[in-house]
């Protein structure tokens, strides 16, 4: 992966044309409901957060053609390294808890 020379992780990068603003895609898939107790009012739920971003300002190479799901078509799921994942922008995400009272 090489970066823009101007690049900075701490900058979110700049929104595509014709866009406002940085378009995160946000994919929420619901593994398991681990725990459910009306008593307490408690739910403890397992899940996988999905991130989906452009940023113009990286070059990824020798990058695997395909369609990315590790089977025939030469495919495979293209990762970053660690040492990648520390220099790139990423979003920052909060989940906040929210306490619902039902009367």
């Amino acid at each position: 992966m090489e970066e823009d020379s101007s690049y900075v992780k701490r900058i979110p990068p700049p929104p595509l044309p014709g866009h406002r603003g940085m378009d995160v895609e946000v994919a929420l898939l619901l593994q398991q409901v681990v725990d459910l107790s009306e008593i307490e009012s408690t739910v403890t739920l397992q899940f996988e957060l999905g991130l989906r971003w452009v940023d113009r300002g990286l070059t990824f190479l020798n990058l695997r053609r395909g369609d990315g799901d590790g089977g025939g078509g030469g495919g495979g799921v293209n990762r970053l390294s660690e040492k990648d994942k520390d220099i790139i922008w990423q979003p920052k995400v909060l989940i906040v808890m929210m306490l619902l009272l039902m009367l």
